[in-house]
């Protein structure tokens, strides 16, 4: 659970900042020095990390990554990465790349959504009109992982906090999760495999 102080919300020039609210918040981790990433620095990343992530969430049918030319929300952070020695574990990473950059997709609170529009999600998401096929094997190499991850389903309903399972302290609204739909969303690179990576 993360704090979002009421100074943040006073101090905001977001006219929306709150629907946001004061108080706590649920969060995964805290990102330092994170920049919004913009139309223009979004045009240079690799065919790869593009890829992934029009992946990522065409498979989560998350429809909540919009930016282009006129701006957007695209929910991406960039980070940099410090220099670090070749022999340090997380340099050794970074040994003979060039750039020394991390993207961090958040807000997937979209995600499943039942009005979920292939249509629009590619002509909206940030990198959606700019893959015209996926990387050579990018396929192959993401059906394992994804099959995987739709085969731990089962165990991973079971091991979701319960206080995730409702809005409120008191436990009176429960959060409406369909573990079917999401079982049927995640299927479909394999259910109806034809269309799902059929890029526009």
């Amino acid at each position: 659970m993360a704090q979002v102080p009421r100074e943040l919300i006073e101090g905001s020039a977001r006219k929306d900042i709150r629907d946001l609210g004061e108080g706590l918040a649920f969060a995964s981790m805290q990102i330092w020095d994170g920049r919004e990433l913009t139309w223009s620095a979004a045009q240079s990343w690799s065919d790869e990390i593009m890829a992934m992530l029009l992946l990522l969430d065409l498979w989560l049918q998350n429809e909540d990554r919009s930016l282009s030319e006129l701006g957007g929300n695209p929910n991406l952070l960039v980070t940099q990465v410090p220099p670090l020695p070749d022999w340090n574990e997380e340099g050794a990473l970074w040994a003979g790349q060039s750039r020394r950059e991390i993207l961090w997709a958040y807000d997937f609170n979209l995600a499943f959504d039942t009005k979920f529009n292939r249509q629009q999600f590619f002509q909206a998401h940030v990198f959606g009109c700019m893959l015209k096929g996926w990387p050579d094997g990018f396929r192959e190499r993401m059906e394992p992982r994804m099959q995987r991850a739709v085969n731990e389903l089962p165990e991973i309903f079971a091991e979701l906090p319960h206080e995730w399972l409702y809005l409120d302290g008191d436990e009176t609204l429960a959060v409406h999760l369909d573990q079917e739909h999401v079982y049927s969303t995640l299927s479909l690179p394999f259910t109806n495999a034809e269309a799902f990576w059929t890029l526009p």
